[in-house]
């Protein structure tokens, strides 16, 4: 996938994007939530450990201090801090 010019992350399906202008998230159903630097596109970390209670990630949001993500199963909301 291609986020923008020189921003890509092989094999991502994102449902959704958030940012605080420092990263971005992507969240995708099948691989979790995926950080990224926002001026270099590189990978900061990726989160899927079901500590997290990802279930099927869809939409998400942040406002730099947590990390918010709606889950498509079970109607639930996973929250977890921005750094």
């Amino acid at each position: 996938m291609i986020l923008a010019e020189g921003f890509s992350v092989s094999g991502l399906r994102p449902f959704g994007v958030a940012t605080d202008g420092v990263h971005i998230w992507l969240s995708d159903a099948q691989r979790g939530v995926i950080e990224l630097d926002a001026v270099s596109g590189t990978v900061v970390r990726r989160i899927s450990d079901a500590i997290y209670g990802f279930a099927a990630p869809n939409s998400i949001t942040t406002d730099g201090v947590n990390v918010w993500v709606g889950n498509l199963y079970g109607g639930s909301v996973s929250v977890f801090p921005a750094t």
